[in-house]
């Protein structure tokens, strides 16, 4: 048993807990002490009751699996409302995105986002994730829209990691403020989403009781864009160097998203790298780029649900055999995923083992920690949560072991990857205070949730003129590949 004595709050009782600590322990029949919001002792059951015998609430698991909460390094704010619109064209997709972000979302529908979200996540046991401000389009014309992801999320109890920045070159921009029916369009340069960006750094990094961070965000330049040129280029770079120099200026970590062969020695070249720098997709990049991450201490995230890994391979046997932190993130729901973190983490473990033919490859403890303490470091928050620690922050989940699907539980850590989900989550706790029990969400109106969701989506769809486009060209029933005879 661990932990020094002092009064409980809460004492969570268990059939198994898998800690993720350093020792990477499992205990059976054991017990969480919680004080405040953090982790007071953590041991057999039967001794924790003895210690704690005045704990103002016990919880009592049953035959769940206690563990950390499940952290989501890589996400978009606006994805939650567009699901499925273009699934099966990706351009149509990244079209109906950048139409319904910059000219047909209003302040509600990014509310509704994120209300949305944040009751996805903590229904799955996803205590803290980071989410862009959009995808492509970037929501930060002005600050209302990042005011209220943050607020949603502080609502709802959990943690969150809010990253903002420019949308990508050309500019200006042209975005539209609703307010009711009625749209006022505007034109909005680099400089001002970069003022906007600052404003909601410092107004919003540490807040709620440190629930709420910040990161910046820098748009990637890809080699493949259409309207690709050295003048193009060149201003990414230009643009790049700014993101950077205020990050380190406000002290806060800074993401860029869609990494391939080529953009990471680009971002070298460029003095973007760094201990604080968190890179996601990062498909198809060559030996000499996992180097320069090594050596630059920058983080990956590798999004395998995303369609970029259907397109390419992060090599993250590679990259963490040369000392590379890599976290497993969701990438968001749209257009055809979602936040179950178990799902993500077994299909990372699949992409790696077909790619490299071995079964052994990624085991199962490894794929969980990076949902746990690896997302964690990626967004520089190991020290206080990702692992079930004395100390650390009292973020935790209970699985309920006691399903067909799971029984009998004789390897928990395997059965967890392989056949548990976001719909097994029965508790989550984050920092002290139960947030779900019994898969009964305290404190949150899911009808309202979702009923706000579902207008604030058909307005939006209206509003962009989407009609029947929403549905994308992909096909639905027969074969959609015919080999060549």
């Amino acid at each position: 048993m661990t932990g020094a004595g002092a009064p409980a709050d809460l004492v969570v009782r268990a059939a198994t807990i898998v800690t993720v600590d350093p020792a990477r322990r499992i205990l059976e029949d054991g017990a969480v002490a919680i004080a405040g919001d953090r982790i007071a002792a953590i041991g057999p059951a039967a001794e924790i009751a003895a210690r704690f015998p005045d704990a103002r609430e016990r919880i009592d698991a049953g035959d769940a699996i206690l563990l950390p909460g499940f952290v989501d390094a890589h996400a978009h704010a606006g994805h939650y409302l567009v699901k499925t619109l273009g699934y099966g064209d990706l351009r149509a997709w990244e079209r109906i995105v950048q139409r319904v972000y910059a000219t047909a979302s209003s302040p509600d529908f990014w509310q509704a986002d994120a209300r949305l979200s944040a009751l996805e996540r903590l229904k799955g046991g996803v205590t803290c994730g980071l989410s862009i401000l959009g995808g492509y389009i970037i929501r930060t014309d002005e600050p209302v829209y990042g005011d209220l992801h943050a607020r949603a999320y502080d609502e709802a109890g959990l943690r969150s990691v809010l990253a903002v920045g420019p949308c990508a070159p050309p500019f200006p921009r042209t975005f539209a403020r609703w307010t009711g029916d009625a749209a006022r369009e505007r034109q909005v340069g680099f400089d001002e989403q970069l003022r906007t960006s600052e404003d909601l750094v410092r107004r919003w990094n540490g807040a709620a009781a440190g629930r709420i961070r910040t990161f910046l965000f820098a748009p990637l330049h890809w080699p493949g864009r259409s309207d690709s040129s050295d003048a193009l280029r060149d201003l990414f770079a230009v643009q790049n160097r700014e993101v950077r120099a205020l990050s380190r200026a406000l002290n806060v970590p800074v993401t860029q998203d869609n990494h391939q062969a080529g953009t990471i020695r680009a971002a070298h070249e460029n003095g973007f790298l760094g201990p604080d720098v968190l890179l996601s997709h990062c498909v198809d990049i060559e030996p000499d780029e996992i180097h320069l991450l090594a050596d630059t201490d920058t983080k990956v995230v590798h999004n395998p649900m995303a369609l970029v890994s259907l397109l390419g391979r992060c090599p993250v046997p590679e990259l963490k055999a040369a000392g590379v932190t890599v976290a497993v993130g969701s990438d968001a729901a749209s257009p055809d995923r979602g936040n179950d973190m178990l799902r993500h983490a077994l299909e990372a473990m699949r992409i790696q083992r077909r790619h490299l033919r071995d079964l052994s490859a990624m085991p199962p403890g490894e794929a969980l920690e990076m949902i746990t303490i690896d997302a964690a470091r990626a967004l520089g928050l190991e020290h206080e949560i990702g692992s079930l620690e004395v100390g650390k922050k009292a973020d935790l989940i209970a699985i309920g072991a006691g399903r067909a699907h799971l029984a009998p539980l004789n390897m928990p850590v395997h059965q967890l990857l392989h056949y548990a989900g976001a719909a097994d989550v029965d508790t989550v706790i984050v920092g002290g205070r139960v947030l779900m029990r019994d898969r009964r969400v305290l404190g949150l109106d899911e009808e309202a949730i979702v009923g706000d969701a579902r207008r604030e989506c058909a307005i939006a769809i209206e509003r962009a003129g989407l009609g029947e486009a929403i549905f994308g060209s992909g096909r639905l029933w027969g074969p959609g590949f015919r080999p060549e005879p």
